[in-house]
């Protein structure tokens, strides 16, 4: 993580910053991660060099809304350095396209449609 993107994280969500954020958690990329191994599957490698994941509790309903807020800001800073995204992170309706190539969008939903047409297999992250 570079020293400007880190600033962004500190500013958003670290020591002063105000965030009721339960967990920000920044994870090590590159490396094998990155290495896309023949016949992996569809998410066969992870870009760039770190993934983030933040996470607030909220115990009223009251704090929804500044939660997400944070959460949003959060998103963003740090978006002029994002290089993708892994969708086990995403907790909000995604693109499919930020995350897998239009070929294997293609190859996904050609899956779906045929194994799946009544769409009983579902998560929060529908391919379309």
């Amino acid at each position: 993580l570079g020293d400007e993107a880190l600033g962004e994280l500190l500013r958003v969500a670290g020591p002063g910053s105000g965030s009721k954020l339960t967990s920000v958690e920044v994870r090590h990329g590159g490396g094998a991660l990155s290495r896309a191994e023949q016949g992996a599957g569809a998410l066969a490698s992870l870009p760039g060099s770190f993934n983030m994941f933040a996470v607030g509790s909220t115990m009223d309903p009251a704090a929804v809304a500044p939660t997400r807020d944070r959460l949003d800001q959060l998103s963003a800073a740090l978006t002029p350095f994002e290089a993708g995204r892994y969708m086990s992170f995403c907790e909000e309706p995604t693109d499919f396209e930020v995350a897998f190539s239009a070929e294997t969008c293609d190859r996904l939903r050609a899956v779906k449609s045929k194994h799946d047409p009544d769409n009983l297999f579902h998560a929060n992250q529908e391919l379309g």
